[in-house]
This record gives structure tokens, C-alpha cells and sequence, in this order.
């Protein structure tokens, strides 16, 4: 009886927290979690119906108090153009205010910002720098960028050996995305990093393949057409 007592007081106190009302007396009197909250839950119906004009409020209370998740929300907004005339300089004012309060999805938006000149005057350095500090982070996708820029070159020394080292990081550190799989198998199959391994290449671009990369699946069918072709060849 006491373990169901228990059990009722927690789920009672979880519920309770889960309320709505409970989160907007909070941000009411000036809690900045709560308006953050609140605004995010607005913003994106989840336990409250969909409100952009109020979720764009509570966004706007909270990033006034620095809360770098409003900001990069708010930056968000302006930059889709939600709730708000879109506006890429707003958008990118956004999400660098909270990228150097080291937000790591502000720190990945903010380099794709430089990278392709949106609010901002394009800036390879600049865009290679953020995509750094967001892998830093654990952003998966940032990895892939930085590996990028050190393949191509773009803000940063051409390093292939880097990139290579960078896209076999990012296979372990997301087993379940085949897209990084497939691309490192290309990197292996066509030699894009410095070392040439079709046997390691066309590996991981079947593992790609076999888990719905459409990618993957179209170099597989380019390759096997490719390969009839020049034992055609051959042989005649």
C-alpha cells in the first residue's frame, strides 16, 4: 500500500509539473526556464496547441535574459520566416548571440551562415571555425563539414588524410546513419581523401545501401553497370 502511495505522489508531482498552466504562472513571474519552455512548447505544439505570435513572445522575454536556446529559436524563426518577416540578418544576429554562449545547434547554423553568405558576408575561415567548435559539441553534421573543408580545402589547409580520419569518426559516432557510411565508402572507392581501397570502399557503400541510402544505392548499380561494361571490353 505504501509502494502504491509511492508511486501516486511521484506520477502526481510529474503531472503536475507537465501542466501548461503550471509553466505560464511561471514565466508569468519571471521564471527564464519557464519562458523558454513555454515559448519552445508554443512553438512547436507539443504539449500546447501551436501559437507562433506566443511563442515568438516567450522567446523573445527569455532571449532578453541571454537564454541561448531562445536565441537560437528566435534566429530559427527569422531565418524560415515563422511568426516573423523572414530576415537572414536577424536570423544570423540569432544564432551568433547564442552560438558564443556555446549552444552547439547556433554554433553548426551559424557556420552554415558564412559558408553560404546569408545575413553575413561569406567567410570560409570564419564558417570553418564554427563548424569546428560545433563538432567539438558533438554535432555530427559538423564533423562531416569540418572533414569537408579539409578535403577541399575551404577555410583551412587541404588535408585528406584529415578528412578521411574525420569520416571514419563520424561511421562510429553515428552507427545508425548510412549516409556517412556511404560516403566514406566513396572516399575509399574513388580515392577523393588520398588513399584509393575499392574492396574497404565498396564495403561500406553496401552497408549503406542495405540500410536505405538511396545514394548508395544508385553508386552501387553505377559501379556493377560500370564494371559489365569494361569486362565487355576485355573480353571482346
Amino acid at each position: 500500500m505504501k509502494y502504491l502511495l509511492l508511486l501516486y505522489t511521484i506520477f502526481s508531482h510529474i503531472n503536475t509539473e507537465a501542466q501548461p498552466i503550471d509553466w505560464l504562472s511561471r514565466a508569468q513571474e519571471g521564471n527564464l526556464q519557464a519562458q523558454y519552455r513555454l515559448g519552445k512548447s508554443y512553438l512547436v505544439g507539443d504539449t500546447i496547441p501551436k501559437n507562433i505570435e506566443q511563442a515568438i513572445y516567450w522567446l523573445e522575454k527569455a532571449s532578453l535574459k541571454k537564454e541561448p536556446r531562445a536565441m537560437y529559436l528566435l534566429g530559427l524563426c527569422y531565418y524560415k520566416g515563422n511568426g516573423k518577416i523572414q530576415n537572414d540578418t536577424a536570423a544570423y544576429r540569432y544564432f551568433k548571440d547564442s552560438a558564443l554562449q556555446g549552444y552547439p545547434q547556433a554554433q553548426y547554423s551559424l557556420a552554415l551562415r558564412y559558408l553560404n553568405g546569408e545575413g553575413v558576408k561569406k567567410n570560409e575561415q570564419r564558417a570553418f571555425h564554427w563548424f569546428r567548435k560545433a563538432s567539438e559539441s558533438g554535432i555530427a553534421q559538423a564533423r562531416y563539414s569540418v572533414g569537408l573543408r579539409f578535403q577541399k580545402g575551404e577555410g583551412v589547409q587541404m588535408n585528406k588524410r584529415m578528412a578521411l580520419r574525420l569520416y571514419q569518426e563520424l561511421v562510429l559516432q553515428s552507427p545508425h546513419d548510412p549516409y556517412y557510411d556511404y560516403f566514406l565508402g566513396y572516399s575509399y572507392y574513388y580515392g577523393t581523401c588520398g588513399i584509393t581501397d575499392t574492396n574497404t570502399g565498396s564495403r561500406y557503400i553496401q552497408k549503406a545501401a542495405i540500410n536505405g541510402c538511396s545514394e548508395a544505392q544508385q553508386l552501387l548499380k553505377h559501379i556493377a553497370k560500370t564494371n559489365n561494361a569494361q569486362q565487355k571490353v576485355a573480353y571482346f
